[in-house]
């Protein structure tokens, strides 16, 4: 019969794989509809401020090119796999002491990282939409992007809560 405390370590990593699982389901249906609809056409969600532009990112965060050829892309693949694979076992090695926040961020950038992952190995590049301030030429990204950033703020603010508790 388990106990109590290890129906709350099934609990932690049961809700991490459910998050996870739905932040790459949206990830990857929302890219599947851009690229099936909007593929080469740039839609005005409000003027000026927000557009629906289909991109074909094979680079690195925010764009920067990392270079198009295959060995690239397969560098671009082995960096993701081996940070998912650094954050699923820290989370394995370090259950008892994450809380909620910890937990959240994490599966936060895991559903971000799998989501563009996916992109990688299946299509050779990570699909792109998110136009902010179309004029101003900024970076293009999407909704895995948007997990992985708000993972790392999250992770950031806990870390910061942590040694502030600390001194």
């Amino acid at each position: 019969m388990k106990t109590g405390l290890q129906n709350m370590k099934i609990k932690k990593y049961l809700w991490i794989i459910i998050v996870v699982g739905i932040l790459v389901v949206i990830d990857q249906v929302i890219k599947f509809c851009v690229a099936a609809y909007w593929g080469n056409t740039d839609t005005v969600l409000i003027n000026n401020v927000l557009n629906i532009t289909y991109m074909q990112n094979n680079g690195i965060a925010l764009g920067i090119i990392f270079g198009i050829g295959i060995s690239s892309r397969i560098l671009l693949i082995l960096l993701n796999v081996i940070v998912i694979m650094l954050i699923i076992n820290f989370v394995i090695s370090r259950k008892e002491q994450l809380d909620i926040q910890i937990l959240a961020s994490l599966s936060l950038i895991l559903g971000g990282g799998i989501g563009n992952l996916i992109d990688r190995i299946v299509r050779g590049y990570v699909i792109d939409y998110i136009n902010v301030l179309p004029k101003m030429n900024l970076p293009i990204f999407n909704f895995a992007d948007i997990c992985v950033d708000l993972g790392v703020v999250v992770l950031a603010i806990a870390i910061i809560r942590y040694w502030i508790k600390k001194k």
